[in-house]
């Protein structure tokens, strides 16, 4: 899950599926009011069976997907309207049965990424600036969420 600020200074919750064993189904919002789950819709191209969201305080979501015996990692910013993948990028990150979870901070994206459950999390900055990995710390602990505010640093 993550959550995009809106233009009126609001923000909406987007939520989606993490399987393990088959591609996500796509892309929801959830009112926080009432609980409501409301289906934008299925990828225009899955980000994988496991899948992470982000958003930014500029109104941007994106989806990091674990690889997948057919496709490798992928961060993709999506359209928060109809599921639609705008930008897509290959990373060669984590596994298929990797425990993971991501952010965005300062315009640099954080992935959080460990072999499997209760094992040390890599974490990794994605700069899209100038495309570059760079590891910048490991812990000692298994990170499977991770959580920034919509007010934090573009």
């Amino acid at each position: 899950m993550g959550f995009v600020a809106e233009p009126n200074g609001e923000e909406t919750l987007y939520v989606t599926e993490s399987s393990y064993a088959h591609p996500s189904l796509g892309l929801a919002r959830l009112d926080l009011g009432s609980s409501k789950l409301d289906y934008v819709g299925p990828w225009s191209e899955s980000p994988g069976d496991a899948v992470e969201l982000t958003g930014t305080g500029d109104g941007r979501l994106y989806a990091f997907g674990l690889p997948t015996p057919a496709k490798s990692a992928t961060l993709v910013e999506v359209d928060e309207a109809t599921a639609a993948v705008l930008t897509s990028i290959a990373l060669p990150l984590g596994d298929t049965n990797s425990s993971f979870a991501f952010a965005h901070w300062g315009g640099d994206f954080y992935l959080f990424i460990a072999p499997g459950p209760s094992e040390p999390t890599e974490v990794t900055r994605y700069r899209p600036s100038d495309g570059s990995l760079t590891l910048v710390g490991k812990l000692g602990a298994t990170v499977v969420g991770a959580g920034v505010s919509t007010c934090a640093p573009l």
